[in-house]
């Protein structure tokens, strides 16, 4: 069985559209300016509705990362490590490590690069670590 491929709603296709394109785009409030990753209707820091995806470096900081041992739904492949990371751009994103198995152990505030990633059905964003910033095959 093959891994489940997204579906873009009105309120992630700009960001799946930006990672087709090789961008990484970020949800950002225009009345408080918060960035927040995932895109939710409104802002998680004053509530506005008043929000656009802009364009994020990547570059960050490893904040916490887990091991997910229990597939999330058919198609996973178990195990695989998910790290959240501290945007340095602001806001955070919580992401699937780029490659199989390890996971980033003691890697805590190391940096980290989270990119747009080619698929062979759809784009995705993973976190490559050590703050790479380019797209991947």
């Amino acid at each position: 069985m093959s891994r489940p491929v997204p579906v873009p709603t009105e309120l992630t296709r700009p960001f799946w559209e930006g990672t087709r394109r090789g961008e990484l785009l970020i949800p950002r409030c225009a009345d408080c300016g918060t960035r927040f990753f995932v895109p939710e209707p409104v802002c998680p820091g004053c509530l506005s509705a008043d929000w656009s995806y802009e364009p994020s470096s990547g570059r960050g900081a490893v904040y916490s990362v887990t091991v997910v041992h229990r597939a999330p739904g058919p198609g996973f492949e178990v195990p695989f490590a998910l790290a959240v990371i501290d945007l340095d751009d602001g806001g955070d994103a919580a992401l699937p490590r780029r490659g199989r198995g390890a996971a980033l152990g003691g890697d805590r505030g190391a940096g980290a690069g989270v990119l747009p990633r080619a698929g062979r059905h759809h784009h995705a964003a993973v976190l490559r670590p050590g703050g790479a910033s380019r797209s991947i095959e």
